[in-house]
C-alpha cells in the first residue's frame, strides 16, 4: 500500500510542477502565487508544502527542469538534423526561432525572474547555468565540419534569443519574421 501513497505523492509533485511550469512561462514566476498553481490542479494551498518546501525552490527546479529539457531538445534537433543531411547550425537556430514563437524560450521566459534579485539565489544561479549551458550546445554544434567561428556563434545566440523575446513580446508580426528571416539568410 506504501507504494501505491508513493506514486499518488509523486504523481501529485509532477501536477504541480507541470502547473507551475505552465503559469511561470506565461506570466512569470513573480505574478504566479501558489495559491494560483494548486488551484490551477483542484488542490489546497496548505497542500503545497508536502511536496515543496518554498516557492523559490519550485521556481529553481522548475527553471533547471525547463533548460535540461530544452539541451536534450537541441542535441534531438541536432542528431536529427545530421541523419537528414541538414547543416544541423542553422537546423538548430531554426528549430529556436519556431518554438521561440510559441513562447517556450525559458531564456526569455525566466530572464525577468532571474535578474530580480529578491529571488533566490538558487533560482538565478539555474538561470545562468541554463543558459550558458544552451550556449555550449550551440558552440559545439557550430565546430562540426564547415562550422561557425565563436564569435559568429555568439552573436547569432543573441540574435536568436533578441528574436525570441520579440516574438513574445509583439507575437509574430511582419517586421519580427523579417528579423527572423534576416538572422537564418545570414547562416547560409
Amino acid at each position: 500500500m506504501s507504494s501505491h501513497k508513493g506514486s499518488k505523492a509523486e504523481a501529485t509533485r509532477v501536477l504541480i510542477l507541470e502547473a507551475a511550469t505552465k503559469l511561470f512561462f506565461q506570466l512569470g514566476v513573480n505574478e504566479v502565487s501558489i495559491s494560483r498553481i494548486m488551484a490551477e490542479i483542484g488542490l489546497t494551498t496548505g497542500g503545497f508544502y508536502k511536496y515543496f518546501s518554498s516557492k523559490e525552490m519550485l521556481a529553481a527546479e522548475i527553471c533547471d527542469r525547463a533548460f535540461r529539457k530544452a539541451r536534450g531538445a537541441w542535441e534531438e534537433q541536432a542528431a536529427r538534423a545530421r541523419q537528414s543531411s541538414e547543416n544541423p547550425y542553422r537546423y538548430l537556430i531554426n528549430q529556436y526561432l519556431s518554438f521561440a514563437e510559441k513562447g517556450q524560450c525559458a531564456v526569455v521566459a525566466f530572464s525577468h525572474d532571474a535578474a530580480d534579485t529578491s529571488h533566490d539565489p538558487l533560482f538565478s544561479q539555474s538561470y545562468r547555468e541554463g543558459t550558458k549551458a544552451l550556449l555550449d550546445s550551440l558552440l559545439i554544434v557550430a565546430q562540426e565540419p564547415g562550422g561557425t567561428a565563436r564569435e559568429q556563434v555568439l552573436v547569432h545566440f543573441a540574435a536568436m534569443l533578441g528574436a525570441g523575446l520579440l516574438c513574445r513580446a509583439t507575437g509574430a508580426e511582419q517586421w519580427v519574421r523579417e528579423i527572423k528571416t534576416a538572422l537564418l539568410d545570414q547562416l547560409g
